[in-house]
């Protein structure tokens, strides 16, 4: 995990930014190999906060990158694993990160290489420069990010357990 060394501020929902974190680090888990690796990193890029979510796990065919985001998308049915999921969870991801004013896009170099979600949020210069009455979140050191991470690494002894949106 590499963090700022300063927290950064967005004006957002803490429970539902944590769990689109948690739904991608659940996902990286879940299609990495035992003894693969997960990589989390957050950085400031001008006007915005950058999260990536970056794994060395089985990958996506580069055909579908377009549509990875779509309900009821899944890569390949034979990658599923035993707590496979019903193909929604990116979809949630990208209609929460968008209802927080940003974007989630994917990047992958195909089967086997591994894939990359990167969010990316505007930042407030301070909590007090909210846009609406809605209480500013720090994602960098935030609760929000901590539960995310904490969910994800408490469940990576065993199958990982989506603890957004199936409970």
């Amino acid at each position: 995990m590499t963090l700022p060394p300063k927290p950064v501020y967005v004006d957002g929902d803490r429970t539902r930014l944590a769990q689109a974190f948690t739904n991608l680090l659940n996902n990286s888990a879940k299609y990495t190999e035992p003894g693969g690796h997960v990589w989390l990193t957050v950085e400031p890029q001008g006007s915005d906060v950058v999260v990536k979510v970056k794994d060395d796990g089985v990958g996506i065919p580069k055909e579908k990158l377009n549509t990875i985001f779509e309900m009821f998308m899944q890569v390949d049915r034979r990658l599923e694993r035993p707590q496979g999921g019903l193909g929604i969870g990116l979809n949630l991801v990208r209609g929460l990160i968008e209802m927080h004013g940003g974007r989630v896009e994917a990047h992958s170099d195909g089967p086997g290489k591994g894939s990359e979600f990167v969010v990316r949020l505007p930042v407030m210069l301070s909590p007090g420069q909210s846009r609406s009455r809605k209480t500013a979140t720090t994602v960098v050191r935030s609760p929000a990010l901590r539960t995310a991470f904490w969910s994800w690494t408490t469940t990576k002894t065993g199958p990982p357990a989506c603890r957004c949106c199936c409970g």
